[in-house]
């Protein structure tokens, strides 16, 4: 006959040793929650062992992924300060006319940054690039005035005097007489003019232009 008892014996000792494990396993868990209540114990973060590469991340981005940066000091946009830049630009004069040229060239940078959209502010400084030795500059000084405002006299004026200066008496004259027109249109009285045109008779800056003739008819004009 087929002996059939020591196969029952064999399951019966395999079901003592899992009922034996599953015992344990219990009690290891038991022990476990105790200590963590009692002691205050916690299971250890699982760490890498030297070689061995960490377990994936759920979603994490990829080596392809781009990570945008959002700077939160950058500083907010400043509205313009009309005012600011006026008086910015009543300092810088008053620099200049002290001889502090780099002293004003700051203050009409600090001006142009109050209101980027003054015209004379543009043009001060334009000024003083040019008496900085900075022509190229000032030339774009001058170029960002007259953009905002086509019929600002000083920027012409500044111009023609850099254009004459270069030797570009066509340049130098078209840019004078558009000064001298603007100031004509908009002047209080007849002396302001005058004055100006004194100015224009005397300013070394214009000497290139004296034998012109077309500027000799300019200054007749007045």
């Amino acid at each position: 006959m087929p002996q059939t008892a020591p196969v029952v014996s064999a399951v019966s000792r395999a079901r003592t040793r899992a009922i034996g494990i599953t015992a344990g396993s219990i009690l290891v868990t038991v022990f476990g929650s105790i200590l963590s209540v009692v002691l205050g114990w916690m299971p250890v973060p699982w760490a890498p062992r030297r070689g061995t590469p960490a377990p994936p991340v759920p979603n994490a981005p990829t080596s392809s992924t781009t990570l945008t940066v959002t700077d939160s000091t950058a500083a907010p946009h400043q509205p313009p300060d009309p005012k600011g830049a006026a008086a910015a630009v009543t300092e810088g004069k008053k620099l200049a006319d002290a001889g502090d040229m780099r002293g004003a060239y700051d203050t009409y940078d600090r001006a142009t940054k109050a209101d980027p959209s003054s015209a004379y502010a543009w043009a001060n400084l334009g000024a003083a690039a040019a008496k900085l030795g900075r022509p190229a500059e000032a030339a774009q000084a001058y170029e960002r005035s007259l953009a905002i405002d086509p019929d600002n006299w000083l920027a012409h004026y500044n111009l023609g005097c850099l254009f004459a200066r270069a030797g570009k008496r066509n340049e130098a004259y078209g840019h004078i007489q558009r000064a001298v027109d603007q100031l004509r249109r908009h002047v209080r009285s007849p002396s302001e003019i005058e004055a100006f045109m004194e100015s224009l008779r005397t300013d070394d800056a214009l000497k290139e232009l004296r034998n012109d003739r077309r500027f000799a008819a300019l200054l007749a004009a007045n």
